[in-house]
């Protein structure tokens, strides 16, 4: 089994189980009331409700963006740890609204593939990050 994770934009956010098959399961993620996000809960329903143990993932996919700095940023770190401490790949790749799940599993299955462990996933925010106001002069 494969894991999904999209948090680029936090008000549409979801994780996702997926095989050669197809989709297993979609889990929103829903932002804590501090409006942060954390995938980490609907990675552990999405395992839960499948039966499935952490342990038994095969990979990674996650999205890369583009997508809001702190949203996108959540999800690959997430992908990143988990990545580095089961020993498994981790791919980032653009996951477009108008995609399907199922076919954003398709692409990241074979990119993963080609990728090794230990493979850092980047992410790729679309523009400069804006964070604050530049000074006036």
């Amino acid at each position: 089994m494969y894991l999904i994770i999209n948090t680029a934009y936090k008000d549409k956010a979801w994780v996702a189980l997926a095989d050669v098959a197809g989709v297993a399961s979609v889990v929103s993620v829903v932002p804590e009331g501090n409006g942060h996000m954390d995938p980490l809960m609907g990675i552990i329903r999405a395992l839960k409700e499948n039966g499935i143990v952490l342990e038994s993932l095969k990979g990674i996919i996650v999205n890369s963006g583009p997508g809001t700095f702190s949203s996108l940023r959540s999800g690959i770190v997430v992908a990143n740890t988990l990545s580095f401490s089961l020993s498994i790949p981790a791919v980032g790749i653009p996951m477009p609204d108008e995609r399907p799940v199922g076919q954003t599993a398709a692409l990241g299955i074979i990119e993963l593939k080609k990728n090794h462990i230990n493979t850092i996933v980047v992410p790729e925010y679309g523009s400069e990050p804006n964070i604050s106001k530049p000074k006036e002069k």
